[in-house]
């Protein structure tokens, strides 16, 4: 979205290299982060022990000699088993809402199901909460990374995958959102380029992003607005996520928290993080990240607060591997001012 021509660089990197991939094939660093759902699981299953053989110097010189990711990058810690299974046992046990505002089926793509189970909750738990009938589908995470990788194969498999559960759902009347601006991207946008049916169209008309998709209720006179001054007095600076910004207006978030709260929200509006995904966590990339990423650290240390806000679980990393800097998905806020959490 920001090519003064309006060429849609995204599709061409992808096209080229599905190109360059069909010529001499994948990497091993290629291979692993384009199936980084097989790491994610395993490091969810075998939590809380993969979280320390993680942070061992010989496991990180391994990581860095075999799958290419740099040693100095902080991986996020896993939770032992899934969201997706924890919560539909928390919703089976939920009363029913007699008469729901709306209908959603929360996609919680990768970070939420393996390594941020408070996230996904604290989502559930705002939507129940506005009288949102929600459900938690069968579902793998976004395939951005295959996607961008142009692992092809891989992307259209999981895209078929997550069309033929989601397309039902919205036919039965349900909206689809998502907490991972990327996620939401990938199946509003991404998905059409590599499944082109009806089914396809239908879930990408359908998708939408968390805080926007609550802040357009609240627009709409449609949330609730029985929030605790729990967060005021509070101060937080805000980094937009590129995805985020590609899906639409950014910023929704600070829109709905100081419509709702007392909240302090400055915007420090300086470009990209510099991770982008998987690119940033590989050792030929890290120094590139780290200098793209730059102005966006010295704006977070210019403002006076140890506590930031992104929704994107790549930015928090950046955000947190580049400054002292604390930083949250406002989704946890939001729970907080309505005292869920």
């Amino acid at each position: 979205v920001q090519c003064p021509s309006g060429v849609d660089i995204s599709k061409l990197i992808m096209e080229a290299r599905s190109q360059v991939i069909g010529r001499r094939g994948t990497t091993v660093t290629e291979k692993a982060l384009t199936r980084n759902r097989y790491l994610s699981a395993t490091g969810s299953t075998f939590a809380p022990l993969s979280n320390f053989v993680m942070g061992l110097r010989p496991f990180k010189w391994l990581m860095e000699k075999t799958v290419g990711i740099d040693r100095r990058r902080g991986m996020p810690r896993f939770q032992r088993g899934t969201f997706v299974r924890k919560g539909r046992r928390y919703l089976a046990k939920q009363p029913l809402i007699a008469n729901p505002v709306d209908t959603v089926a929360y996609f919680a793509d990768s970070y939420a199901n393996y390594n941020d189970h408070e996230l996904g909750f604290a989502a559930v738990k705002v939507l129940r909460h506005n009288d949102i009938d929600v459900m938690l589908p069968e579902q793998l995470p976004a395939p951005i990374t295959a996607a961008a990788y142009g692992a092809v194969g891989t992307a259209r498999r999981d895209f078929a995958y997550v069309t033929g559960r989601l397309a039902s759902l919205v036919r039965s009347g349900y909206k689809i959102v998502c907490s991972e601006p990327s996620a939401a991207l990938c199946l509003r946008d991404e998905l059409k380029h590599f499944i082109d049916s009806d089914e396809a169209r239908l879930v990408s008309a359908n998708t939408y992003e968390l805080m926007g998709y609550l802040n357009d209720l609240r627009k709409a006179g449609r949330l609730k607005t029985d929030v605790a001054d729990s967060l005021g007095g509070e101060r937080y600076a805000y980094h937009a996520p590129c995805h985020l910004c590609a899906l639409g207006p950014a910023g929704q978030c600070i829109e709905l928290l100081s419509a709702l709260t007392h909240v302090d929200i400055t915007d420090i509006d300086a470009g990209c993080c510099g991770i982008a995904g998987t690119y940033g966590m590989q050792k030929k990339n890290y120094e590139t990240s780290m200098t793209i990423g730059g102005p966006m650290a010295e704006a977070l240390n210019a403002i006076e607060t140890k506590d930031a806000i992104t929704e994107c679980a790549a930015c928090k990393m950046q955000i947190e591997h580049l400054t002292d800097k604390r930083a949250v998905h406002p989704i946890k806020l939001l729970a907080r001012a309505y005292g869920l959490a």
